[in-house]
Order: structure tokens, then C-alpha cells, then sequence
């Protein structure tokens, strides 16, 4: 990809800067995409770093390396002269040329554009996204966040890194009984009995869907039971609305597993033994220092 290809020219041509210099040649250099209010492609931060090894300020060696960037033999012509700004960071610009060159190489082999390159870093990633609370159908937001997180683990498993996708299923805690006395009341209220819902409940019209198509022995549920029937019923719609929309999971992880492998408990646990928790007014606190 055209913005790696740069980075190993320029550190290539930082590190021989460096060697004249008598100083350290840096081993990762850091590179990474400017500001918002800086019109750049890339941002290169290392000067402030080479200023210490120099005694000099940041500024100059900032200035005196972009010049050395530009007239270096075989200087990266994909980038426009670099640009430098206080404190001491050099600013680089893709040319247009540049720009349409790597357009051609996408255009030319799109199945080998953006594979993973040698120096490409193997790393394991896991990305939780969607993870909407099993209490009511999925909504546009849901879908915004199906598309940024899919696409952004399309984009790392295409770039060589292997990549898990969970969603995380909030099943358990006090929302489990809310919801059941929120269709609970539906579920009475089709039967000509005056139940409200709870007043911090859920309201929403597809309860009463629900309710309608609760099974015959729903009469004899408690709220929990009620709970689990409208969880696992939403759940199930909620990936149905995932396949349809072409978003797979690795995994759905589900909270009340969680609790069931006193996991949680396990984990604090561990941490009281390490002394990285202590008590204080009536709380569990974690100690960070």
C-alpha cells in the first residue's frame, strides 16, 4: 500500500540521516496520521526524539532533516517537500501523481491490493462491535456500527492480522427482570387485565408483538421467565438482521456466562491476592498506582 511503501523510504532515508549524524539509528520510526487541522498525509514525530540524542533543538533538527529528505539521492518523490511545524514534527503531502499511480496498482489487481506486506507485524485482534442490549429490535445506529466494525476487520484481516468479531450480549443483571414485567404486563393487558408497565420499563410497541406470541404455558410465568422468552426472542432477530445485512460474528458472547464461570469473582480474586484492589467507602477499588 502506497502510505507503508513511503514510510520504509523515508525511515530508510531517517536512519542514513541518523548514521551521519553519529546518533543511534532509530528502529521504529513514528510515523501516523496528522492532526485534523494540519493539511498532511502523514506525520512524522522523530525529531523531538533525535533533538535529545543531539543537544540541538527540535525545530532545527527538524528543518535540517526535511532538508536532507529532499536532496538525498533518490528522494521519496511520492511525497511533496516536508513540511515542518513547532514543536519539531515533519509533515508530508502524497502527490497527485502518487495518488494516481496507486489508483492504477488497485485498479490493475484488486485481489492483491492491500494483502499483507513483509514487514507487516502478525498481531491478534479481537473486535467487539454492534453488541446492541437484547431489549428491543436493532436500529439505524445499530447498523452504523455493524458497518464500521466489519469493515475495519475486513480492512486488518486484508493487511495479514488475524482478527476474532464478538458481540457482546448484555443477558444478564437487573434489565432481565424489567423486561419481563414490561411484557408481562403486555402479555396481561391482551388478556383484558389492567397492568401497566413498570414506569422505567421498556414501552415499546413490539412487547405487545411479543406478548402475542408468547406460548400457552406463558400463563403461569414469573417475570424472569418472561424475560428470558423476550430475550432469546430478540436475540434471535437481532442475528437474523446481521446475516441479513452480511455481518458475521466469531463469537456471541453472552454476559450471563460470565457470571455462571464466576469469572468475574475469579478475576478479583487474583487481584486482591496481587494487593491491586483495596476497599474504601464501602466499594472495591482498583489500584492503578
Amino acid at each position: 500500500m502506497i502510505l507503508q511503501e513511503i514510510q520504509d523510504r523515508l525511515a530508510q532515508k531517517i536512519r542514513a540521516w541518523a548514521k551521519s549524524q553519529k546518533i543511534p539509528e532509530p528502529q521504529d520510526i513514528p510515523f501516523a496520521p496528522p492532526p485534523a487541522h494540519v493539511e498532511a498525509d502523514l506525520s512524522c514525530a522523530w525529531p523531538l526524539q533525535a533533538a535529545k540524542l543531539l543537544g540541538r533543538k527540535p525545530l532545527d533538527v527538524a528543518r535540517e532533516l526535511a532538508q536532507a529528505l529532499g536532496d538525498a539521492p533518490g528522494a521519496p518523490s511520492a511525497t511533496a517537500p516536508p513540511e515542518v511545524l513547532p514543536p519539531g514534527f515533519l509533515n508530508f503531502r502524497l502527490t497527485s501523481d502518487s495518488l494516481s499511480r496507486n489508483l492504477t496498482a488497485i485498479l490493475s489487481n484488486p485481489n492483491a491490493y492491500g494483502t499483507a506486506q513483509a514487514s507487516t507485524k502478525r498481531r491478534k485482534i479481537l473486535i467487539e462491535f454492534v453488541s446492541a442490549n437484547p431489549t428491543g429490535p436493532l436500529h439505524l445506529a445499530s447498523g452504523r456500527a455493524a458497518t464500521l466494525g466489519d469493515s475495519l476487520a475486513r480492512i486488518l484481516r486484508r493487511i495479514g492480522h488475524e482478527v476474532a468479531k464478538e458481540y457482546y450480549v448484555n443477558d444478564a443483571g437487573g434489565r432481565v427482570e424489567l423486561l419481563g414485567l414490561s411484557i408481562r404486563a403486555r402479555y396481561e393487558q391482551l388478556r383484558g387485565k389492567e397492568s401497566p408497565v413498570p414506569e422505567k420499563g421498556y414501552h415499546g410497541e413490539y412487547l405487545k408483538e411479543l406478548a402475542a406470541q408468547a406460548p400457552a404455558e406463558a400463563s403461569g410465568w414469573a417475570a424472569d421467565a418472561f424475560g428470558r422468552y423476550a430475550m432469546g426472542r430478540l436475540l434471535a432477530s437481532h442475528k437474523a438482521d446481521m446475516e441479513a445485512f452480511g455481518v458475521s460474528f466469531d463469537r456471541w458472547f453472552l454476559e450471563s456466562e460470565l457470571y455462571a464461570s464466576r469469572a468475574v469473582e475469579k478475576t478479583l480474586g487474583h487481584l486482591r491476592e496481587c494487593g491491586m484492589v483495596y476497599e474504601k467507602e464501602g466499594a472495591t477499588w482498583l489500584g492503578t498506582r
